[in-house]
């Protein structure tokens, strides 16, 4: 029980984000993946990072099944829920930052899960590795098997691919929001 009650927080916050809010099917992953970690717990290796990571990875796979039984395979937003100062941020998005208040928005965070789930798998864990669930590199490292350099290396390559489907994504909303009239 004290396994369970040291991890669930960060399992269900890991759902939670990845699934776009949704409680039913976040607590439907947190569920799956605990069963699946007492399944499998002969597979841990604290040499290889800590529990949480090992969790992580779990819980990522997990995302995945319960989406597909629930018939939702990525979170989805649009443009009909912007107003015209997101669109206007986001046609900028290429070029300069997003505003504070921008970044804080539910539309932003859907926009920033669609973006993570069009990478490449090993571009989207370590994103989330180092920077959602804020593990050290070296621990990224550790439990991939790999040197502290090619993490870095992978960070790099997984922030601009990050970037590019990011400025895709915005571009596309701005145009679908602009084929609907909305942003004039």
């Amino acid at each position: 029980m004290a396994w369970f009650m040291g991890h669930a927080d960060a399992v269900y916050a890991l759902a939670f984000y990845r699934v776009g809010g949704d409680r039913e099917l976040a607590a439907d992953v947190v569920q799956e993946t605990f069963l699946k970690a007492l399944q499998r717990m002969e597979e841990y290796d604290p040499q290889r990072g800590p529990m949480t990571m090992w969790l992580g990875n779990i819980t990522r796979n997990c995302i995945r099944t319960v989406r597909r039984r629930a018939g939702r395979d990525e979170v989805v937003g649009t443009a009909e829920h912007v107003d015209g100062q997101m669109l206007s941020a986001l046609r900028n998005v290429g070029s300069s930052p997003l505003p504070e208040e921008i970044l804080q928005r539910r539309e932003t965070r859907e926009l920033v899960a669609v973006t993570l789930s069009k990478l490449r798998c090993e571009y989207r864990e370590v994103l989330i590795d180092r920077y959602y669930e804020q593990h050290p590199v070296k621990a990224i490292a550790c439990s991939r098997g790999v040197t502290e350099g090619a993490v870095k290396s992978l960070l790099h390559r997984a922030r601009q691919a990050f970037k590019n489907a990011f400025v895709n994504s915005a571009e596309v909303m701005v145009r679908d929001a602009d084929s609907r009239g909305k942003a004039r």
